[in-house]
């Protein structure tokens, strides 16, 4: 498996995985199809500065990637970034996930990011281990938080620190992700 930076050859295979849980699942609360050139558009708004991965096999197929966000555009929370994971359905279970939230928050820490926010549709027994695996812990759920495919989904959040946050007093500037990573 190779973990690499996302790639405009990305949002094709992106957009159909997310496609699948739009139509078929709950991990992803959309309920109208997106296409590569929306998956592009949301790439490019934080591409400088919000990192995201691309994990495929030996013969280069898709197999899964990981995104960062802005938690909130308000200037106390720019040390603070929401992320997701989203696999095909034969890479779960491998340590795929694990493997790119890894590279994913030695990234973010290299950035001088701080805190780390996810959400979990529930159930999801898989995700809510990933998260526990990676140190973040459960702050709260909404119940309900959203209506799909017939039923009101709950949401759990869980937030992790990067570094610690007392360390971190004042943070350093953001890094721009080109200064931190190739």
């Amino acid at each position: 498996m190779n973990i690499r930076p996302t790639t405009k050859e990305d949002f094709a295979p992106i957009a159909e995985l997310l496609n699948d849980q739009i139509m078929n699942g709950f991990a992803h609360f959309g309920t109208i199809q997106t296409d590569a050139g929306e998956i592009e558009q949301s790439w490019s708004s934080h591409a400088d500065t919000h990192p995201w991965l691309t994990a495929v096999d030996n013969e280069g197929n898709f197999l899964g990637f990981v995104k960062s966000s802005p938690w909130s555009p308000r200037g106390g929370y720019r040390w603070t970034v929401e992320v997701s994971v989203y696999l095909v359905a034969h890479a779960r279970g491998r340590g795929i996930g694990r493997a790119l939230y890894d590279e994913l928050f030695r990234i973010l820490r290299l950035q001088g990011y701080v805190v780390v926010y996810a959400g979990v549709s529930l159930p999801n027994e898989a995700s809510d281990r990933l998260h526990k695996a990676m140190g973040m812990k459960p702050f709260g759920e909404v119940t309900p938080s959203g209506f799909k495919q017939g039923r009101w989904v709950d949401v759990r959040y869980y937030q992790g620190h990067l570094v610690d946050p007392a360390s971190a007093t004042p943070p350093m500037p953001v890094q721009p992700i080109a200064s931190v990573y190739p």
